[in-house]
């Protein structure tokens, strides 16, 4: 009889493993995060990389970069299809102001299931991380880093991305 009920167990948790993962993986395909790029370079010069993922249809997300007003776009950006992805790379020119403060915004980041991860390196050495949520579609760019806080945000994005993604463990 143990026998028995220990085998139909082991049955009816592999069945429901299995269904449970069928789903995880399906959820799991749409966490694709974007990436936010910004380094600062000599007098106000910033290289900016944005990628942004593509969804089931193979097309880049509805989603726009809203960079500072006190950065301006010079020449054309570069568009480069990855697989998964399309990455554009600019460079802009501050207007000599510094970025603490400033915001920076996802538009139509809302309406999708997927987060930015944003990095900011300025000519100060300082680094920003962060992670840009479809709740919070808009980053302000503090004097200061907190370590606590970065290591907050890619803590919840990676819990968030493991619960979502079992069959990938």
């Amino acid at each position: 009889m143990i026998k028995t009920v220990t085998s139909w167990s082991l049955t009816a948790l592999m069945c429901m493993l299995a269904i449970l993962s069928s789903t995880l993986s399906a959820q799991a395909d749409e966490m694709r995060p974007g990436l936010l790029d910004i380094k600062e370079r000599v007098n106000g010069w910033y290289d900016v990389t944005w990628k942004v993922p593509l969804n089931k249809n193979n097309t880049p997300l509805a989603i726009n970069l809203q960079l500072p007003d006190t950065l301006t776009l010079l020449g054309n950006p570069t568009l480069q299809r990855a697989p998964a992805a399309v990455i554009e790379t600019a460079t802009y020119k501050g207007d000599g102001q510094s970025l603490a403060g400033k915001q920076i915004t996802i538009a139509g980041l809302q309406g999708e299931q997927t987060d930015i991860l944003l990095r900011i390196e300025l000519q100060d050495g300082s680094t920003h991380s962060s992670v840009i949520r479809p709740s919070a579609p808009t980053f302000t760019i503090p004097a200061r880093a907190s370590k606590l806080e970065v290591a907050s945000a890619y803590w919840q994005m990676g819990t968030v991305h493991i619960l979502l993604s079992l069959i990938h463990i």
